[in-house]
């Protein structure tokens, strides 16, 4: 998972502001994935992971991309969203959320 764009730019402005930075290619994707997670929060674009259940039945995951007033971005409810693994969806929701920031932001 990468980002592009003005969202990989302001990202890696970010970073190096914000946290002792030795390099992506030297951190796992998780930890990568909250670095964007934490990033895109601080530009008040927030991805949420859920989980569907019925009862207590497990169904899958999805994610809603909200902003800071909680009005939904992305409803991420399509089935192509839909997965088994939380960090697969959660890779989903970056890369929309990538696509979200740049169309905001990247215009500036």
């Amino acid at each position: 998972m990468e980002l592009t764009g003005k969202a990989k730019t302001d990202f890696d402005l970010f970073i190096k502001n914000e946290l002792y930075y030795l390099g992506k290619e030297h951190l796992a994707d998780n930890f990568m994935n909250t670095l964007y997670v934490e990033f895109f929060d601080s530009k008040e674009i927030f991805i949420h992971v859920k989980r569907n259940c019925t009862g207590i039945k497990f169904n899958h995951w999805y994610c809603i991309i909200t902003d800071v007033k909680g009005v939904h971005l992305n409803n991420f409810l399509k089935d192509e969203s839909k997965e088994d693994d939380r960090n697969l969806i959660l890779n989903c929701a970056i890369k929309k959320a990538n696509e979200i920031y740049n169309l905001n932001y990247g215009r500036k």
